[in-house]
């Protein structure tokens, strides 16, 4: 049985990952609701019972009770409970407090959550809605339809070790806790992207590149060859292709094995690669047969100048676990120069060229203008 890699789904590690977030969030609104609402409602102490605090314990009762059920319910009530949370702690702090207490805190930290945790479009909408009932109150403030309750002391208020302590759970506390879940989420996604670049890259490398030797693949070489072709001649310069042939090669496999001869392939690969320039290419054409196009070329002489120090380059002797082989090469060498013809013909020339040196005695170059390919 053949076993399969399962492919990463972007969406579901994403997912995922929002859910562990929010779910550490939800624990962290447990915390604040056992510990924030009973803080916030002993402020009483210091302003008489006021509404607002029995909406905190509330809160903070249903805040625990979310937590404890999230394993049953589904993302999207989690995350709406937890907006719908926010947004009660806030307005009822806006209305009562104003600017003194946290109440702007929470409607713009439920919008950061909704972006972070939903969409985009969720945390515009609810910074929009967050920036609407925060001038609507300042407003009201201002004009005085809205005022702090005549048992509110600020002096006192301001002096309390409950406010202080309520003040530092919500707005620092918990904002840390919020933007370290933060963080792992963009942790997560930023791993992810690596592995589908990484991903990308290797399906790159197979539809482009042979597999053993990185040498690029026939339909890539064409592809190049033509661009190089057209870019060549409205900058009046030519375009130079060598047709490699390893001369006898399938004699190294038979008697010292296919492991040998791919170490020989890769060999010739990486020894013409020492040589060439950057913006030159060399494709894999077939089992030991090679293709090399040379750009910016100005004469046919200079592709032959080119070939012959590939031959000297890659017919240096082999080693391969301590046996030395000479591999002979038979090359033919063709350029553009003076010709129309488009990139497959060229190499199909080249490759005349190259039977051409195999037919006169193996281990040579034959080169030839394109024009006379007729006479060759």
């Amino acid at each position: 049985m053949i076993n399969s890699i399962k492919p990463i789904d972007p969406y579901v590690v994403i997912e995922n990952a929002r859910c562990k977030a929010l779910n550490q969030i939800l624990f962290c609104f447990a915390v604040v609701g056992a510990v924030g609402g009973p803080l916030s409602a002993l402020r009483s102490v210091l302003t008489g019972w006021l509404p607002m605090y029995t909406a905190h314990l509330i809160i903070g009762a249903y805040a625990v009770f979310l937590w404890a059920s999230a394993k049953k319910t589904s993302y999207q009530f989690k995350f709406w409970s937890l907006i719908l949370l926010m947004w009660c702690i806030g307005v009822v702090g806006l209305f009562n407090f104003g600017m003194l207490g946290a109440g702007t805190w929470w409607l713009a930290t439920s919008a950061l959550l909704g972006g972070m945790l939903y969409s985009c479009r969720v945390g515009v909408i609810l910074a929009c809605a967050a920036m609407t009932v925060t001038c609507l109150v300042a407003y009201g403030f201002m004009s005085g339809a809205l005022q702090l309750s005549p048992s509110v002391s600020v002096d006192t208020y301001m002096h309390s070790m409950t406010t202080w302590g309520a003040y530092l759970v919500v707005a620092v506390w918990l904002p840390i806790i919020i933007f370290t879940s933060f963080g792992r989420l963009s942790s997560v996604v930023t791993s992810l992207a690596k592995e589908i670049a990484a991903s990308q890259t290797e399906l790159y490398k197979m539809a482009n590149l042979d597999s053993l030797t990185g040498a690029l693949r026939p339909h890539v070489l064409e592809d190049r060859l033509e661009y190089a072709l057209f870019k060549g001649r409205r900058a009046n310069e030519s375009v130079g292709v060598i047709f490699i042939d390893l001369d006898n090669f399938k004699r190294v496999n038979d008697t010292h094995g296919h492991a040998t001869g791919d170490a020989i392939l890769v060999e010739v690969v990486a020894r013409a690669r020492s040589m060439l320039r950057e913006e030159d290419l060399i494709a894999r054409v077939g089992g030991d047969e090679f293709v090399v196009v040379i750009t910016g070329v100005v004469s046919n002489e200079q592709v032959v100048a080119v070939a012959e120090k590939l031959k000297k380059t890659i017919s240096r002797p082999f080693s391969y676990k301590g046996t030395k082989l000479d591999i002979p090469l038979s090359i033919g060498v063709t350029s553009d120069w003076g010709s129309d013809l488009n990139g497959k013909q060229l190499i199909e020339a080249a490759d005349q060229y190259m039977y051409h040196a195999k037919r006169h005695g193996r281990n040579g170059i034959y080169s030839g203008a394109v024009p006379t390919l007729g006479a060759a």
